[in-house]
């Protein structure tokens, strides 16, 4: 939960409010109460592994340390359960996608992760793994555990698909030399698009190279980024617990197709139902045939119902046969006799900390739009240029402009040409003393009219103007009657309704 939306949920349902420190600190202790210390996590890691080959014998997991005089720290752990591997051996197309994604917990690193296609060629995980950082050692090590997994020596028959990364690219390039390895497209676009934009993109090739991007890869790390917010064990278990819930929601969704072909895969023949033409077919004896357009061929067998694309719900069912067994909770894992590692020493990132990942220009924006600086150009405040920051100037420092002086007091009224000046102020109400500071209203004329003030301190008096200033001869100023008694004294009226002002009121014409 967000400190925000802590706060709020403080306040509707206790009817009080906290500061956000004290928000922090509450949410770090139930944390704590919930996940225990970080420290144990990774003292209880070489457990955990040994608790996986338990419950799923035939499973892979590896654990490296870095041996040092104050003990061992934690180095990276690599994980493939048997129902992975069994299932995309047997059923899914020879692609993986390789990639990483940071993890935004308190200790940093990296995940690192294998992802495949199944029949309806939607995702499907083999393999992961955590490591602290993502070099070509740590991506030669992942890649040559992948490999063993999923018996294939040298490659041969494998397309990988990847970003540029210069580890990645070595390591496949040393230990998957028979692999067809392909880059993300968006990624080529991106680097190509760096080194030549504009006019100098427009250039002859001598040769042309199809491409796809890795949303498979892109899609699990989007699925996982709550749990890579979480201590090592509680993300690992976070994952484990998402591939054996997938499994049990697949198998059950494939027994209520209804048509051989997987949902995705029908769509997509429908789609290209017009391009069908194309495609040859070539007998090979029999009920089996070869089914080729181009550079693509598929062998297909009609007596067995069988086609070497694996895109049928046969072998969708197929690769989730297979389950991830259940494990039991820390408190029964299996005690290993080694020496517990120690967490790895905290890394101090470059700049900032920063939890989202930095979108590059060309990928799509977020479905939530914040205020964004981009299009923006920078000003720096040392040298007043534009195209840097303060932080990379390397200018001698410029004194602003100064900047015009305001006019102090208040603008004069000269709509009437000095004529008329009204003020009406801010204090009092419309009884309010008379001038500039009051709610009465003030009309000056000046001498050549017959009088020079009037006050207007009741509500019904009303004098109009036209728009030169001058009186208007169909108005009428209202004031009130003055009464004496007997005595010659004077004689205090109370006001009266409009209703009856014909005789309270005396009118006298302008």
């Amino acid at each position: 939960m967000k400190i925000r939306e802590l706060k709020a949920y403080i306040q509707r349902k206790f009817s009080c409010k906290v500061n956000t420190p004290q928000c922090q600190r509450a949410r770090a202790k139930a944390l704590f109460l919930i996940e225990g210390k970080l420290s144990d996590h990774y003292a209880k890691v070489l457990d955990y592994g040994q608790e996986i080959l338990r419950s799923n014998p035939g499973s892979t997991v590896n654990i490296g340390v870095k041996s040092n005089p104050n003990g061992n720290y934690f180095q990276c752990i690599c994980i493939c359960f048997k129902a992975l591997k069994d299932g995309w051996n047997n059923s899914c197309r020879r692609v993986i996608g390789l990639d990483g994604c940071f993890l935004k917990g308190r200790v940093k690193g990296e995940l690192l992760s294998a992802i495949g296609r199944d029949a309806n060629d939607e995702i499907y995980l083999i393999a992961w793994a955590v490591v602290n950082v993502e070099n070509k050692d740590n991506w030669k090590w992942f890649v040559e555990l992948l490999g063993a997994d999923i018996c294939f020596e040298q490659g041969r028959g494998l397309t990988l698909i990847s970003d540029q990364h210069k580890g990645l690219v070595e390591s496949v390039k040393e230990l998957m030399s028979y692999a067809k390895h392909r880059q993300c497209a968006r990624h080529i676009y991106a680097n190509f698009r760096k080194n030549f934009n504009g006019e100098m993109a427009f250039f002859e090739v001598d040769r042309a190279c199809g491409a796809v991007e890795n949303g498979i890869s892109e899609s699990f790390n989007s699925v996982i980024v709550e749990a890579r917010r979480k201590p090592l064990l509680t993300m690992l278990e976070g994952i484990r617990l998402y591939c054996m819930e997938r499994f049990e929601v697949m198998s059950s969704k494939a027994k209520t197709w209804e048509k051989e072909i997987c949902p995705n895969i029908s769509k997509k023949m429908n789609y290209f139902h017009t391009n069908m033409r194309n495609w040859l077919v070539y007998p090979a004896g029999g009920s089996v045939f070869e089914i080729r357009n181009g550079y693509d061929a598929y062998k297909v067998d009609l007596n067995a119902h069988y086609c070497s694309c694996k895109l049928c719900k046969d072998k969708f069912i197929a690769a989730y046969t297979k389950t991830i067994n259940p494990m039991n909770g820390s408190k029964m894992w299996p005690k290993t006799p080694y020496k517990k590692p120690l967490p790895p020493k905290e890394r101090r990132m470059p700049s900032r900390p920063t939890i989202k990942r930095k979108r590059h220009e060309i990928e799509n924006k977020s479905k939530y739009p914040t205020v964004s600086n981009a299009g923006r150009p920078e000003t720096c405040r040392i040298c007043l240029q534009i195209g840097h920051n303060a932080r990379t100037c390397k200018n001698e420092k410029q004194l602003p402009p100064p900047k015009p002086k305001r006019p102090t007091g208040r603008p004069r009224n000269d709509d009437f040409d000095d004529r008329i000046k009204c003020g009406r102020g801010s204090r009092g109400g419309n009884r309010g003393r008379a001038g500039d500071r009051g709610g009465g209203v003030r009309v000056i004329i000046n001498d050549d009219d017959d009088f020079v003030d009037h006050y207007m301190e009741n509500e019904n008096e009303h004098v109009i103007y036209d728009d030169e200033g001058v009186p208007n001869s169909q108005t009428q100023t209202c004031v009130p009657e003055t009464q004496y008694d007997a005595d010659g004294d004077l004689q205090e009226v109370p006001v009266r309704d409009e209703e009856d002002s014909e005789d309270f009121w005396n009118i006298i014409p302008n």
